[in-house]
């Protein structure tokens, strides 16, 4: 009745207004307003007629009553949009905020009622704002913060969504109990000690919610200023005062009369502590559910729910630590770019000797699982052939590279509910502190998960002391410090370099002034202590109060903090109390949190070492398990071999699934002249995109991709390997004791499919040999063992001719990069070593045309071997040095820019040594 009241006032005065003024003033005219002349005559005579004046504030009055009609009418056009999901209401709210003086926008609002209305089946997206706050605590549909995998691997960004975190209310809720005491008590958050939560339905406003619930519609102001600022469970921020959505969670003040809430006590067998402990919310999970059974070492975590088994975004280590996807992806890029580096400073070498030669991308346990994991995240496995199931949704690919305008760069993975990362901005709450069982673990992944997430340029870590990761030495984005006064001088001088800048760019915070400077964007700067004495105590919380502005922040694993954010794992490795209430409002409490030892923290650490320092030197291993010995066995001696016509790539190791190059044989075997070139009833295609053709032509539908893999897997290692070796190598996270269930279902594909496109209804293509299975060499023509065989010959003649010959064979054998686009895990060794292998090749081809006086033919090898491999710095100076051999120079600055080109995507420049030979080049005569 009140608002109806309301209404009917509003209108009576707008339609009333104009009967007064044509009383008062007369119509709208703009004779008889004041002029020059009146003015001057005024002056001259000292005496000014008001007729005019009278005039020119009729005009004023009339002006003011239009606009008020018009704002009147854009107001109520504008939410009604929003209430019916129309296209462009989101901005026509925004304009009318703009043109609206806020006085009156709250009168007219006020008295229609329509103040924030809620839409439900089309909710409006509410306008970005540059001013969100820091505190960022969401659940992602996908992995956050991504900068070089997508590049460097080849994954196809998608577009990713936030995910709506479980509420401890319905969907939708009845009305009669929309509005509940706050099911966490939290001492941090008065507003849900001594008022209410209310859940928004459709349909509803502040003045609505505010006259149910409160009795007093005009006491929506005070909803509005408890929520403002607030970021909602679908992870946008209430500061817009014309839009609210379904689903949204409102702290309400208590109604008049009612006396606060009294906090609930602790659950009984809460061990006491230095500081007042919030209770513990109910479980997410009923307790009656059983704790599932412990993952098997090497394989990827699924949540207890089934409905999440296809989409879990967390990966198991054999410790039994756990991390998320996004760590996972990070991993990968970064082993990528690490190899990418090194390629760079390779130098061709014929013949090549175990010496002489790197092992490959150098993967550790750790690094590779979570390489698989991150290539099972862009290629899921196949669950159907494609020609009898339904198109598959599109591969869950990790997010797109970190945005450099993105106002939270150091948020960070720190847990799983329901199946998701949960990520926190370490930066945007001054100080977290994390106590209890498994601290030093979660800080740990934390860690590792801000420095993989993004590169120097989004976030900076500053690691004090030696708990954590003992003796970690630093690289860039991983600043050392001997000491917390040490670190705490570096915060303070970094602290007021940041006010400066913002104050001379007029930023008035770290996240806006990231969204306006992309260009030069600021990193997040965290520090990591593991230990803060109480001489230091009170110095970090003054610095910290200013740090999220500022974009700085604290991780402090093991100490308790009066201010601040803090975290309380228990003994199961769950988030058992979190502050402030961002944390807790069932995002962080129930969830289990991240961890990592510190084995497995250095080796990470030492892969993110690796694909940013620029100076590491071509000898130095990548990992200890990794290191090429020079007196590696022959390769009759990895393993005999029943088919003695079978080119030996590679021999499995025992485990195959930690297959290095120390692994891989220094020559092939022997191969008669004519093998590969005869055709068989599948010629395979596997340097290059992976391909199989039948007389019929290209086989493309019917094989499952575990099928596919199985075939390549076989086809690069003849000389076989045990069904165990096979699957652990292709598919680590399959269930124990399903390992010859999965092989055979692929295999038995693979068989099926091949029999019908050559119509040999026996064939097997991959046959049992004792303990191993090996691939029926009379069945395929494979193009890696036609390459593998030039390579032989290469080695066994003598005379240049026939090794130019050889050699050139080989060259055009090599068709190029192995399984060119495969995510398989398990061909990053051999596909590097087949590369570096073809290099060889090609680059000895080119001395032997250079020496026998065919210079053109030279700079064709060359030329053949850079786009083997595109970032070998010393192929490019041998490229140019026949340029200039050929009186070139034109070419000589073309292949240089195409260097620098390339090496500028590794952020690296060209080699002094490459700099100088440009510089003789172009002062050569003639140049």
């Amino acid at each position: 009745m009140r608002r109806r009241l309301s209404v009917l006032g509003l209108l009576a005065s707008l339609a009333g207004l104009p009967v007064l003024l044509d009383a008062a003033t007369g119509p709208p005219t703009l004779a008889g307003l004041p002029t020059w002349r009146w003015v001057t005559d005024g002056l001259r005579d000292q005496y000014l007629p008001v007729d005019p004046l009278l005039v020119a504030l009729g005009m004023l009055a009339w002006g003011l009553w239009a606009y008020a009609t018009l704002v009147t009418l854009l107001r109520v056009v504008a939410v009604v949009a929003a209430r019916r999901g129309m296209a462009g209401s989101a901005g026509l709210l925004a304009f009318s905020n703009l043109v609206t003086l806020p006085p009156f926008r709250s009168l007219v609002d006020s008295a229609i009622g329509v103040s924030l209305l809620a839409s439900a089946p089309h909710a409006v997206a509410a306008p970005a704002s540059l001013a969100a706050p820091p505190a960022v605590v969401r659940t992602l549909e996908t992995p956050a913060g991504w900068g070089r995998a997508p590049t460097v691997l080849g994954a196809v960004p998608a577009d990713t969504a936030l995910a709506e975190p479980a509420a401890a209310t319905p969907a939708q809720p009845p009305p009669a109990a929309a509005a509940a005491p706050p099911a966490v008590g939290d001492p941090d958050c008065p507003p849900a000690m001594d008022g209410w939560v209310y859940t928004v339905q459709e349909g509803d406003s502040l003045w609505r919610i505010a006259e149910r619930e409160l009795g007093d519609g005009r006491r929506w102001r005070a909803i509005f200023t408890r929520n403002e600022g607030r970021r909602m469970p679908d992870g946008r921020v209430l500061r817009d005062d014309s839009l609210i959505l379904p689903g949204w969670r409102l702290l309400l003040p208590p109604p008049p009369g009612q006396p606060p809430a009294a906090p609930q006590p602790p659950p009984p067998g809460t061990a006491p502590s230095g500081r007042p402990e919030p209770p513990t919310p109910p479980p997410l999970v009923p307790p009656s559910t059983p704790p599932a059974a412990p993952t098997p070492p090497g394989r990827t975590t699924a949540h207890d729910d089934a409905q999440h088994d296809d989409r879990r975004d967390t990966v198991a280590l054999p410790s039994g630590s756990m991390v998320g996807l996004t760590l996972a992806v990070g991993i990968a890029a970064a082993l990528a770019v690490a190899g990418l580096r090194r390629r760079r400073r390779r130098r061709p070498l014929w013949p090549p000797t175990p010496s002489q030669r790197t092992a490959g991308r150098g993967m550790g346990e750790t690094a590779r699982l979570l390489a698989f994991a991150a290539a099972r995240a862009t290629h899921p496995a196949d669950t159907g052939t494609a020609s009898q199931r339904d198109p598959a949704p599109g591969p869950r690919v990790p997010a797109p590279p970190r945005d450099p305008r993105d106002p939270t760069p150091a948020r960070v993975t720190v847990a799983e509910q329901t199946g998701r990362e949960v990520t926190v901005d370490m930066a945007g709450f001054g100080a977290i502190a994390i106590t209890g069982p498994g601290a030093d673990s979660l800080a740990r992944a934390c860690l590792v998960g801000l420095l993989a997430a993004g590169g120097p340029a989004a976030v900076e870590v500053l690691l004090v002391g030696d708990r954590l990761i003992p003796d970690a030495g630093g690289f860039p984005g991983l600043r050392r410090a001997a000491g917390l006064p040490g670190a705490l001088n570096v915060l303070e001088a970094e602290l007021v370099h940041r006010a400066r800048l913002l104050e001379t760019n007029g930023t008035p915070d770290f996240a806006t002034h990231r969204h306006q400077h992309p260009d030069d964007p600021l990193p997040a700067l965290v520090l990591v202590a593991d230990g803060v004495s109480l001489e230091q105590a009170g110095r970090l919380a003054a610095i910290l109060a200013q740090g999220p502005r500022l974009g700085v922040g604290a991780l402090l694993p093991g100490t308790a903090v009066d201010d601040g954010a803090y975290l309380t794992l228990d003994d199961t490795g769950r988030v058992q109390t979190a502050s402030p209430w961002e944390l807790s409002d069932q995002q962080l409490t129930g969830a289990r949190a991240c961890a990592l030892t510190d084995t497995e923290a250095a080796e990470l650490l030492g892969v993110l070492a690796r694909s940013r320092n620029v100076d590491e030197e071509l000898t130095e291993p990548d990992h200890p398990a990794a290191t090429v010995h020079a007196d590696l066995p022959e390769p009759s001696h990895l393993g005999a071999a029943v088919h003695t016509d079978l080119p030996a790539v590679v021999a499995p190791a025992a485990n195959p699934a930690r297959f290095e190059l120390a692994d891989l044989p220094n020559e092939p075997t022997g191969l008669p002249a004519e093998y590969g070139k005869q055709e068989a009833l599948v010629q395979v295609r596997l340097l290059g995109a992976f391909q199989l053709t039948t007389q019929a032509g290209e086989l493309r539908s019917g094989l499952r991709a575990s099928a596919r893999e199985l075939l390549a897997y076989y086809l690069v290692h003849p000389d076989g390997a045990s069904l165990e070796q096979a699957v652990e190598a292709l598919w680590p996270d399959t269930e124990l004791g399903r390992e010859r269930e999965r092989f055979w279902t692929a295999l038995g594909n693979l068989r099926s499919v091949l029999r019908k496109a050559t119509g040999a209804t026996e064939l097997k293509a991959i046959q049992r040999d004792g303990m191993r299975y090996r691939v029926d060499p009379t069945v395929f023509t494979v193009d890696l063992w036609r390459f593998q065989a030039a390579l032989v010959a290469a080695r066994r003649v003598q005379l240049d001719p026939a090794v130019a010959a050889a050699l050139a064979e080989a060259g055009d054998a090599y068709g190029g990069t192995l399984l060119d686009g495969a995510p398989y895990a398990w061909v990053e060794a051999p596909r590097e070593d087949t590369r570096g292998r073809a290099v060889d090749a090609l680059a000895r081809l080119a001395e032997l045309r250079q020496a026998a006086g065919d210079l053109e033919g030279a700079l064709g090898a060359l030329e053949q071997a850079v786009a083997a491999d595109p970032v070998a710095e010393e192929l490019y100076r041998r490229v140019m040095r026949l340029e200039a051999e050929l009186g070139r120079p034109d070419a000589v600055k073309r292949t240089y820019r195409l260097l620098a080109r390339r090496l500028a995507d590794l952020d690296v420049d060209p080699d002094a040594e490459t700099e100088q030979l440009v510089a003789e080049l172009l002062r050569r005569p003639g140049a």
